[in-house]
């Protein structure tokens, strides 16, 4: 096969390297959720993370227990530092566990 222009060379074909699949983590920033965060965790449809964390901001109810129940991972703040407080420490675990795509999800 030749070039349709005699000094543009014709490259080699290759196949696309696939993309490397993005880890997505939910952040659930909770302060007094017991009643909802279970309900919440169910929204989620399956497969669309590869983990869901736990931000609890000093509740004054069950939402750690319930958590862990649940089987998910929990952080706690060392007192409570409001909304945004909880968010920042959310974003930077998730960072630090790697991920590409953090998604925020309110269970209160």
């Amino acid at each position: 096969m030749s070039s349709p222009h005699p000094s543009t060379p014709i490259a080699a074909a290759t196949a696309p390297t696939p993309a490397k699949p993005c880890r997505v983590i939910v952040v659930m920033p909770a302060y007094n959720a017991e009643k909802t965060l279970e309900a919440t965790l169910a929204g989620i449809p399956p497969g669309s993370c590869d983990e869901v964390i736990v931000g609890d901001d000093c509740s004054q109810d069950g939402t750690i227990a319930l958590a862990q129940r649940l089987g998910l991972p929990v952080l706690k703040t060392p007192q409570n530092l409001g909304y945004g407080g909880n968010q920042k420490m959310l974003y930077r675990e998730a960072l630090a566990r790697g991920a590409d795509i953090v998604v925020m999800l309110h269970p209160d």
